[in-house]
């Protein structure tokens, strides 16, 4: 007879907790965050691509905010990711899109604004 406590359910697969979808919270916020970005920088490049700017100011203005909102959802995503990798022992791979995401953004902002035009 065994005093080991019952197993509440069947463990999955061994691949389960990297190929599968995130488990933690903040893995969960980190993906959807990516997936906002891959939504939000096609829809800002078929506005650039239909001279929104020809418009007005109102229109170049609101294709300034866009970018700038899509910038700060991607290096969001890239700090929510690497939380959720480093803090909460997050496994899926899923999470490698945002931190590579966060960290092409983040290198260039860094490279506008600290290399000369």
């Amino acid at each position: 007879m065994s005093i080991a406590p019952v197993p509440r359910r069947t463990p999955g697969p061994p691949w389960r907790p990297v190929l599968g979808w995130p488990s933690t919270r903040a893995g969960q916020w980190a993906a959807g965050l990516a997936g906002g970005v891959v939504v939000l920088f096609p829809l800002l490049g078929v506005l650039a691509g239909a001279n929104a700017s020809d418009w007005g100011w109102g229109a170049r203005l609101a294709l300034i905010l866009a970018g700038l909102a899509g910038v700060a959802t991607a290096l969001s995503a890239g700090i929510v990711s690497i939380v959720a990798v480093v803090r909460r022992g997050e496994r899926s791979i899923v999470l490698l899109a945002p931190i590579l995401l966060g960290a092409f953004w983040a290198m260039f902002v860094l490279g506008e604004f600290l290399s000369p035009h």
